[in-house]
């Protein structure tokens, strides 16, 4: 297992590198205004491809490991379909983009909802190497195909990031499609087993995937109340704070990927609690570490590295820190529950975070603007992991001092490392 998470961690990191590297060439050439346009174009298409969740979120690993992969693809490509001309219409209806957006929306939301359900079927059937490097893969054709229209044909608009993300998602998707045909033998459908199978999925998928559009608003909201707010600059600005903050959850989210393919594929509620608390001090230390050391960068750093406009990120990072670091840790508890089946507890933990996070962020971004928007994840985070860690003791009959990091949790994180 361990080797699985590191495989996942060095991909993920490899990755957000690349990732970084493309942030940079946006804030460089777009400036705050045109990043601020970039990152409400990638936010929508989050809340889309969420949305599509509901029937071809992470759930689907749990069934994966359990149905035949047949039975999962009708259901899953026919609610994207539906979720994305829904989704597209709602965001042209509602202004959320210029017009010309709408239809580039609505392509990269298919794309992206449909290579996201392959990947949960593909981890489901413990495929997470070649997952790996799908992944991987799309980044750098993002990057390469920037790097190609920005700095060697010298036309740096946010029409040609949007030819990348189309050009990586293919690529991406098409790799899918190629592992998914080796684990999928067409047999004839038994109708009454695809029914079947059609309706728990939906009703599993409903609470875990509340739970996961709840938490991805819960990160984006922000964006969407600042843009109305205070414009797309400041939307750019707090964009990069964002993607700060995914970056330092890198660590925590590849090792809960990896665990919640471990506990869906076990019956074992023991192990699957033991696992948990080792996984989460393994996460909250990955989490801290990687906080403190972007919060220790001069703030000229972050205006060298991503221009001018950007001098004020670390104000942003730092409101941030608190929640990035509670979710760094409850993530691990998120996919416990998950992995077990209880997605109504993170339902509700999320619920609960993301009423906090709309009171605060009228409160709270009318005000202090990216900053504002900062502390109100942070609370809402914070408060989403006290219930989860609440539950998680409660219905485990585990003690707090099991959390305490000892020494010899460090010394096996490490002694893992080295083999």
């Amino acid at each position: 297992m361990f080797r699985e998470i590191l495989n996942t961690l060095w991909t993920k990191i490899a990755s957000a590198i690349i990732a970084l590297c493309i942030l940079i060439l946006t804030t460089q050439y777009l400036g705050a205004e045109g990043r601020g346009l970039v990152s409400l174009i990638s936010s929508s298409i989050g809340i889309i491809v969420i949305f599509v969740g509901f029937v071809g979120g992470p759930a689907v690993i749990y069934f994966a490991a359990k149905n035949k992969t047949q039975y999962l693809l009708i259901p899953i490509y026919g609610w994207a379909v539906i979720v994305t001309i829904v989704g597209s219409g709602a965001a042209w209806f509602f202004h959320v983009l210029p017009a010309d957006y709408i239809l580039p929306l609505a392509i990269l939301s298919l794309i992206s909802s449909i290579y996201i359900a392959n990947f949960y079927i593909l981890v489901g059937n413990r495929k997470i190497r070649i997952n790996n490097f799908i992944y991987f893969f799309q980044w750098i054709v993002n990057l390469i195909t920037l790097v190609f229209f920005f700095v060697v044909l010298k036309q740096p608009t946010v029409g040609f990031v949007v030819v990348a993300l189309f050009i990586s998602g293919i690529c991406g998707l098409t790799l899918t499609l190629f592992e998914l045909k080796k684990i999928t033998p067409l047999t004839p459908i038994d109708w009454s087993a695809q029914i079947t199978v059609m309706k728990s999925l939906v009703s599993f998928s409903f609470f875990a995937q509340a739970a996961a559009v709840m938490y991805y608003l819960n990160y984006r909201l922000g964006i969407f109340v600042l843009a109305s707010f205070s414009g797309l600059s400041a939307v750019g600005i707090f964009s990069v704070g964002v993607n700060l903050a995914e970056f330092i959850l890198l660590g925590s989210q590849s090792i809960a990927l990896v665990e919640y393919s471990r506990i869906s594929n076990t019956n074992d509620r023991e192990y699957a609690k033991n696992i948990t608390i080792k996984l989460a001090k393994v996460g909250f230390l990955l989490t801290l570490g990687l906080t403190v050391f972007l919060l220790c960068l001069p703030p000229e750093v972050y205006g060298i590295v991503f221009g001018s406009d950007f001098s004020s990120v670390p104000s942003i990072l730092f409101a941030m820190s608190p929640g990035i670091v509670a979710f760094g840790t409850s993530i691990i508890i998120f996919n416990y529950f998950a992995g077990i089946g209880k997605n109504q507890v993170n339902a509700i933990a999320a619920f609960t975070g993301l009423g906090a996070n709309i009171l605060f962020c009228y409160l709270l971004i009318p005000v202090y603007g990216s900053v504002g928007a900062g502390i109100t994840a942070s609370i809402s985070f914070i408060l989403m992991s006290g219930i989860l860690i609440g539950v998680f003791l409660k219905e485990t009959n585990t003690s707090l001092k099991e959390f305490i990091i000892r020494k010899t949790d460090i010394e096996y994180l490490f002694t893992k490392f080295r083999e």
